[in-house]
């Protein structure tokens, strides 16, 4: 868990809109669907504050040098309410950064994207501990584009809306 989440969940927690951070299951989970992504839940009574990081990293000696960087934390925020024994939904929203960058010899490709994904979700419990999630959002990215060679250099810049679905395993250690 990160500096940022535990300053925010207890400036929640002082200005009484979540209980304190030892009312809180914690856990950890994972995106079915991009495997890369780890998520780190808190669950408090009314929220669903969930950190998140996604990286990878590759290279290739086999085309030249070729190096490939991913880093992508983020935070996802939301109001939850059981919705019977077994199951409970949640709607908030998420932020996050990911800096990429490419590399082959005579080129350098960077990229950093700033994202706010607003999402809902419906998560079944088997059990106390584990859960599947689903959950839909509509993604507002922008992103700044670096191209670089010896002679020389290039930037773009690109925004847009994307649609998001999410398959989530999480695991509450306690």
């Amino acid at each position: 868990m990160n500096g940022r989440t535990i300053v925010l969940a207890a400036a929640l927690a002082l200005a009484g809109i979540a209980p304190p951070v030892s009312a809180a299951d914690f856990g950890v989970g994972a995106d079915f669907l991009d495997r890369r992504t780890i998520l780190f839940p808190i669950r408090t009574e009314s929220f669903l504050i969930e950190p998140e990081i996604r990286f990878n990293t590759s290279s290739s000696a086999a085309s030249g040098g070729q190096t490939s960087s991913d880093y992508a934390p983020g935070l996802g925020v939301y109001l939850r309410k059981e919705s019977g024994p077994q199951f409970e939904t949640y709607w908030g929203a998420r932020v996050g950064y990911q800096m990429s960058k490419d590399t082959v010899p005579g080129l350098e490709l960077k990229d950093s994207t700033w994202r706010v994904t607003p999402a809902i979700g419906v998560q079944h419990f088997f059990s106390k501990q584990f859960s599947v999630g689903l959950d839909i959002g509509l993604q507002y990215s922008t992103t700044e584009s670096k191209t670089s060679t010896p002679t020389s250099s290039a930037t773009g810049h690109e925004h847009g809306w994307d649609s998001i679905v999410r398959v989530l395993l999480r695991a509450y250690l306690w």
